[in-house]
């Protein structure tokens, strides 16, 4: 039995309304974007109920908005939720009713609505509150030298790593030392907007803001969040600054001063949101997101590296109808030549700055050219100063505040640091470990080895309901019938009602 509700109210079905859903975590034509459970174009009868439902759309004399927004939609088959609060859009209406309907990612949704600078209010309260990060409740008690050495050499929470940021060789110091950090970068002043966050202690956090599971301190080996290199990333938290307490220090979300000498400019990433956050991180390791149903019915995501899925476990996959197989030996998306950059480069440094180049050797393609991309990752990219013999990333510039910054921690320099207020001045030498952007050489490895000579197959098989429910996409499916090991791109149009009809797969080789 099927049960189709929009806005609350069942929807009347009949014989013609057939509702196939397709299935997609990962798109290999396109590793750029995430996907949820979306119906096929369906149709549902032109009855007094659903015309009800639907605000008479379609009536010259309805006065009905409905089917111009959002319609929340439920769809469930013997009982298995398919759809659960997705959202469904009325696309025509003659003698029936022609729409479709996706499933909505509830946390993944929530994050795009959630700016980057209500973040920063609410984080910095989170690593006060929860994690003991100093506050004016909770000072930092003893000298500056102690406070600079707590966070110069942590793995979570605050740190302070060594870069030039806005304030670089600017002068005009008088109001400004409040609140700031003056650095010597090679007997050069820089003041301001040091501090960055541990991407992982972000997670954390966002675990207990939006109570979901992102499985941030699961023991798994292929968890993003155990990786040796994404566990340890960076990103600069701008408005988080210091006070001077009565016995020691404090930090603080301050917004009500610019960033000089950008005069207008008083929060980074000023209209950015954490859902722009996580898809950049994200796209730095190829991310694959699967997920499980909890015995409370929530959903546990599990987020991994794709180039892991080399080492997942081995799924057998049979019931492959060859007969309906089609193969491609190219995939949608891809040409020769295929680039991934960063969407924000220095002025003067080349857009192939840190990207990715990967090669398919089909010559019956797109030849493709480095001057276009398969798209680009939203980060921005600084150059660098030399500064004794070692390279310094310059966040100097206002375009360093448009798009997020992720480092990797390096050797560490000695510098002086100083700190002003109310006239008095606190200073302190000590050993910084440096900011180092990562480079893509490591990443999308797996999806370089499988484009080098795709091997795309759709193919069709009998799927059960709970089969597509239990499905993991991190996993090495064998075919003995395509001979192989494959990941599953997608499944389209599965609808559990047509028992006799196969479910269309496509499936691309990895081994």
């Amino acid at each position: 039995m099927r049960l189709l509700h929009f806005n609350n109210s069942e929807i009347d079905t009949d014989e013609k309304t057939a509702i196939g859903i397709d299935f997609q975590k990962y798109n290999i034509g396109n590793p750029k974007s995430r996907y949820a459970p979306t119906s096929n174009n369906f149709s549902i009868p032109l009855t007094d109920n659903n015309k009800k439902v639907i605000g008479f759309g379609g009536d010259p004399r309805s006065v009905s908005n409905i089917i111009y927004n959002p319609i929340v939609c439920d769809y469930s088959l013997n009982n298995e939720i398919v759809i659960n609060k997705g959202t469904a859009r009325i696309t025509s209406i003659s003698d029936r009713i022609n729409c479709f309907a996706f499933s909505k990612s509830g946390f993944w949704e929530d994050v795009k609505e959630y700016t980057w600078t209500q973040f920063q209010y609410d984080y910095l309260d989170y690593l006060q509150t929860v994690k003991g990060v100093a506050s004016l409740e909770n000072e930092f008690t003893g000298v500056f030298t102690d406070f600079i050495g707590s966070i110069s050499d942590t793995t979570e929470d605050i740190i302070l790593p060594y870069y030039i940021s806005n304030l670089y060789n600017y002068n005009n110091y008088e109001t400004l030392n409040e609140l700031c950090l003056q650095f010597d970068i090679g007997g050069v002043a820089a003041l301001g907007g040091h501090f960055c966050t541990f991407v992982k202690t972000i997670f954390e956090f966002l675990e207990i803001k939006f109570n979901v599971d992102l499985s941030v301190n699961d023991i798994d080996t292929y968890n993003i969040f155990n990786d040796p290199v994404a566990s340890t990333f960076i990103t600069p938290l701008r408005n988080i600054r210091i006070l001077k307490t009565t016995n020691g220090f404090a930090f603080t979300s301050n917004n009500t001063r610019p960033f000089l000498p950008s005069k207008d400019l008083y929060n980074d990433h000023a209209d950015k949101s954490l859902g722009d956050f996580i898809e950049s991180f994200f796209q730095h390791f190829n991310c694959i997101i699967d997920s499980e149903i909890k015995e409370d019915g929530t959903n546990k995501y599990i987020i991994r590296r794709f180039d892991d899925i080399i080492n997942a476990p081995v799924v057998k996959f049979s019931g492959i109808n060859e007969s309906r197989g089609v193969f491609k030996p190219s995939i949608d998306g891809w040409k020769q030549n295929n680039y991934i950059k960063f969407s924000n480069i220095y002025e003067t440094g080349s857009s192939l700055v840190n990207s990715k180049y990967i090669k398919c050797y089909n010559r019956n393609i797109e030849v493709g050219t480095a001057e276009s991309s398969l798209f680009d990752i939203k980060a921005y990219i600084p150059n660098q100063y030399d500064v004794n013999t070692n390279k310094v990333l310059n966040l100097s510039t206002p375009e360093s505040f448009k798009e997020f910054s992720f480092f990797v921690l390096d050797t560490a320099m000695t510098t002086n640091i100083q700190f002003t207020v109310d006239g008095v001045m606190y200073l302190c030498t000590r050993l910084l470990q440096v900011a180092r952007i990562y480079d893509l050489n490591n990443e999308y490895n797996l999806i370089e080895s499988m484009l080098a000579y795709p091997v795309f197959y759709e193919a069709s098989k009998f799927l059960t309901l709970n089969q597509i429910r239990d499905l993991q996409y991190f996993a090495n499916y064998e075919i003995k019938e395509l001979g192989g090991y494959f990941f599953i791109n997608k499944i389209s149009g599965f609808n559990p009602e047509s028992s006799i009809k196969e479910t269309k797969i496509e499936l691309i080789k990895i081994q």
